[in-house]
This record gives C-alpha cells, structure tokens and sequence, in this order.
C-alpha cells in the first residue's frame, strides 16, 4: 500500500456499513451489557487464543486494527468481514516540535519556557542557602 510522505498505515477501521452490521449483529445476539468480554470470549471459541480485551475496545472505538482481528470479531458473532465493511485507517506524522507547538509546550531549555526560569532560581537559591550554612556570603 503507497501511503503519501508523512504517513504510515495504522490497519484498518470499521466503515458505517460494516460498524451498523456488527452493531445490529450485537443486538440480536443480545450482546450489548458487557461487549468487550463477550467478544472477547467468543474469540476464542472460535480461534483458541482469541483476541486480547485492548483490540476488541479499539475496534468497538473505530481505532486501527490489523485485518484478521476485525475478520474474528465477525466471525465471533456469526458473520463474515466483507471489503465494504472497513476501510483502511490512517494517521498523519506529525513531527514532535510541531505537536508541543501547537499545544503550547515549550522546550525546557527555550527562553520562553518557565521550566527553565523555574530551574535556574531553584539553582541559584540552592547555591545561596548553602553557601550561607558553610558561613559564605555571596
């Protein structure tokens, strides 16, 4: 799969159509109380090691997931994973500086960061009292 720079592939999603199929799925089957255990449980029925609690939330969420997990969770209620169900889950890259930016995170070691500011005067006051208890004064 070409993905465009700057991205990587993050498995795939479940789609409306195929969210909507599992979801009424889950009615019929009266699976609506505790999903995640139950999915999880009839994973491994069908496949002995099952999939692990954290993948059933994540498909459940909309998150990315491989392929096969989706495929088992469908499988787990009686139907089968059809292309039109998912689509492919993707995540720009976004460089780390560019995040803290846009959050309003600074370096530590930026003039504008206060953590810096903060460690210097604990420095300097540090320097200060003990120079005061060896009886210096400075």
């Amino acid at each position: 799969m070409d993905l465009p720079t700057g991205q990587r592939s993050r498995g795939v999603v479940l789609n409306a159509l195929g969210e909507e199929r599992l979801q009424a799925r889950m009615r019929q089957l009266d699976i609506e109380r505790y999903p995640v255990q139950e999915l999880v449980r009839r994973s491994q029925l069908v496949e002995g090691q099952g999939l692990h609690p954290a993948t059933v939330r994540k498909i459940l969420r909309g998150q990315g997931v491989d392929r096969d997990s989706i495929a088992l969770v469908f499988k787990a209620v009686g139907l089968e994973l059809e292309p039109q169900d998912y689509t492919g889950a993707r995540r720009a890259s976004v460089p780390k500086a560019e995040k803290e930016e846009e959050i309003g995170i600074q370096p530590f070691d930026s003039p504008q960061s206060s953590v810096l500011s903060t460690l210097l005067q604990c420095k300097q006051h540090l320097c200060h009292s003990t120079s005061l208890r060896l009886g210096r004064s400075g």
